[in-house]
């Protein structure tokens, strides 16, 4: 008897290209739709849609600390600091987007309404003793369990980089919802810029809408200015 290959469901196709997802690798960007053979029960082969993929355009956070000292600043949180003054920033800091007319606190909100997962986070300052100032990752649930981890920002340096301005984090897989945020103490007469790049966003209004409530994001374009050495022959 001829085995049949089992079609995939749904769920089971969005898990499969959230956890693997190497089909997708070296794509530019843009929206696709991928397809793989499947067999009907009638022994006939057909393309069946997998999920699109989206351009990873990142959220881009502008962090400026104009005053004397080191502030510390907060990064998201919605839950814990929409109504706190400077959004849990200590005073001084000052937040803004790299999105025209978008402001901080419409990133913030949205945070909540569309969580989602960061594949890669680029980091950019003319301060290079900022980029080595480590990154606090904080999370809590609401029966009071709390997760606490750090980002080591020096171990993503590459000796091989041209550009000392810049940092690429792209080992971390950090879920940001209401209850995620940062925190980083920024140098005085510093600017930071944070390119924050979504692996995939979840809109749970979809479903009503009679759509997929996942939307998955092509891997992050960044150059990191890095060189390739070779090693010199040595004749004889």
């Amino acid at each position: 008897m001829k085995k049949v290959k089992r079609n995939k469901s749904e769920f089971e196709r969005i898990l499969d290209e959230i956890e693997g997802r190497e089909q997708f690798h070296h794509m530019d960007g843009e929206d696709y739709e991928v397809y793989e053979e499947y067999e009907d029960n009638a022994g006939m082969s057909q393309p069946q849609p997998q999920k699109r993929l989206y351009k990873a355009d990142p959220y881009q956070i502008v962090v400026n600390n104009p005053t004397d000292k080191a502030l510390k600043a907060v990064i998201y949180g919605h839950d814990k600091f929409l109504l706190k003054n400077n959004f849990g920033s200590d005073s001084g800091i000052e937040i803004t987007t790299g999105q025209t007319g978008v402001e901080y606190v419409e990133l913030l909100q949205r945070s909540a309404r569309l969580p989602f997962k960061i594949q890669h986070i680029r980091v950019e300052s003319d301060n290079t003793l900022q980029l080595s100032k480590p990154m606090v990752v904080n999370w809590k649930n609401g029966r009071g369990r709390w997760e606490q981890w750090l980002i080591n920002m020096q171990i993503y340096r590459s000796a091989y980089q041209t550009d000392k301005n810049i940092i690429d984090i792209d080992r971390d897989k950090i879920d940001v919802d209401g209850s995620t945020y940062l925190e980083v103490e920024i140098e005085p007469k510093t600017r930071i810029f944070y390119s924050i790049f979504p692996y995939y966003e979840v809109d749970t209004a979809d479903t009503l809408r009679g759509k997929d409530p996942i939307k998955a994001f092509a891997n992050a374009k960044v150059n990191t200015g890095a060189i390739s050495i070779r090693p010199k022959k040595i004749s004889g």
